[in-house]
This record gives C-alpha cells, sequence and structure tokens, in this order.
C-alpha cells in the first residue's frame, strides 16, 4: 500500500466513525422505514422556528395522508428529530400549546 492509498484508507475510516457518531444512520433507517410505510420523506427539511422565528433543518419530514371514506380524508405530517444517544438518557421536550 502506497501512502496516498494509506491517506485514503484513513479518510475514509475516519469519515464512517463521524458518520457513526452523528446518528446518520439512524436518520437513513429511520426515513426508510417510513417509506416503506407509505410516508412521503424529506430529509433536512427547513422550517420557521416558533419560537425564535429563525429557519432550521428537521431531519426529516413526513407527512401521509389517509381516507375514512370517499368524502373524508386526513393528512398527518410530522418533524422528526433523529438523536443517537448511547449512555445517556432520552428527553423528550415540548414547545409551549395555544388552545385554538
Amino acid at each position: 500500500m502506497n501512502d496516498n492509498d494509506a491517506r485514503e484508507d484513513d479518510l475514509r475510516r475516519r469519515v464512517a466513525k463521524f458518520v457513526r457518531r452523528e446518528g446518520y444512520p439512524l436518520e437513513m433507517g429511520v426515513g426508510l422505514d417510513l417509506l416503506n410505510c407509505g410516508w412521503a420523506v424529506y430529509h433536512s427539511a427547513p422550517y420557521a422556528d416558533p419560537t425564535s422565528g429563525e429557519v432550521r433543518a428537521a431531519d426529516i419530514y413526513t407527512s401521509k395522508r389517509f381516507l375514512a371514506s370517499e368524502r373524508c380524508a386526513a393528512r398527518v405530517a410530522l418533524a422528526v428529530e433523529c438523536k443517537f444517544s448511547r449512555g445517556r438518557p432520552w428527553v423528550a421536550v415540548r414547545g409551549p400549546t395555544s388552545s385554538a
């Protein structure tokens, strides 16, 4: 193996380690599972943060239409964040709600 091959091999290992550490495989797996269940899936979908107004990116935006009858349908849309947490507790945080 020459020096160039060794550098490329090292780069591949470092990139693979980074991807595994960041949870990207989890995001891809969740997206594939949603697709296989008939959901439309969009990765890194932009949205306006309701608290700050800043544009952010959700890991996954997904939606699916459900028919109750010929005249009644509903579309469910979800913004999904995929977090990889080895050895750490899971925490769910909910934003403020309004009474509409």
